[in-house]
């Protein structure tokens, strides 16, 4: 039996192209001149986390054989 770490890397592997349009995204949104807010920016999506319901989306997509993905603002 696979152990399960493994098992979702492989599955994040079948999401990549996506989540990395999520990570622009989100990079983008918090695109700014202010210093103070750029870093804050960077802190919040360093911690982790806020890609897990993107992949969780996506894999659930896949699963269901949905083919184009849609970002809106």
């Amino acid at each position: 039996m696979s152990d399960s770490p493994s098992v979702f890397a492989d599955a994040l592997d079948h999401v990549a192209e996506p989540l990395e349009l999520v990570e622009r995204a989100m990079r983008e949104q918090l695109a700014t001149q202010a210093e103070v807010i750029a870093a804050v920016g960077d802190h919040v999506l360093a911690s982790g986390g806020k890609r897990m319901r993107p992949a969780i989306l996506l894999l659930a997509g896949a699963a269901f054989l949905v083919r184009q993905v849609v970002f809106a603002p």
